[in-house]
């Protein structure tokens, strides 16, 4: 039984800040899949986490290997970031590996799960983007989906993001953005 809630930010990235200052402890790992956005990184870091990085590239079509993954998991594997569509390489994880990824972290109940969502809406070939939790259910108690209006309405200048999570999950991030930013400016919650 999944209670789900909702937090609105000034952006998904902002998003993404929110969401690892929620979930991270000092030495945490957090598996990123390379090539990744640059500021993952960074953001992982600034709460004191270890960003683990499984690398892909061309000759696999930037898909991550399960196999590399379940070698970069340890006991203190915090969480994994799936971006997908994949900034920077643009590709779109196929339903068949994220059929894969569903059934493999089945094994690690005690891993969060970041499904980057922002350009969900931005590809040019069917079939739309399919996501793990979509194939496994069971999955989204852990699962934290962040996306936003910048990519999905190319309104990249009005910053607007959010957070579907169990509501434990964003009632952590509520504490960290109520002391920060609030809320989106009026401004873009107007447009």
């Amino acid at each position: 039984d999944v209670n789900l809630d909702v937090i609105v930010s000034n952006g998904s990235k902002h998003s993404i800040y929110n969401t690892l200052g929620a979930i991270i402890d000092p030495g945490d790992e957090v598996i990123i899949f390379a090539p990744y956005w640059v500021s993952y990184p960074e953001m992982i870091k600034f709460w004191e986490g270890i960003p683990i990085v499984v690398q892909a590239n061309i000759f696999d079509a930037f898909l991550p290997s399960i196999d590399n993954l379940k070698k970069a998991i340890s006991s203190k594997t915090k969480a994994i970031i799936i971006n997908s569509p994949n900034n920077p390489s643009g590709v779109s994880y196929s339903a068949q590996w994220m059929k894969e990824l569903a059934t493999f972290l089945n094994d690690y109940e005690d891993i969060f799960l970041i499904s980057d969502e922002i350009y969900s809406e931005v590809y040019y070939f069917d079939p739309k983007p399919t996501y793990f939790y979509q194939i496994e259910p069971s999955l989204l108690s852990r699962t934290i989906i962040i996306n936003g209006i910048s990519k999905m309405l190319a309104a990249t200048g009005l910053r607007m993001g959010w957070v579907v999570a169990d509501d434990s999950i964003v009632a952590a991030m509520k504490s960290i953005q109520g002391q920060t930013t609030s809320a989106p400016n009026s401004l873009v919650q107007r447009a």
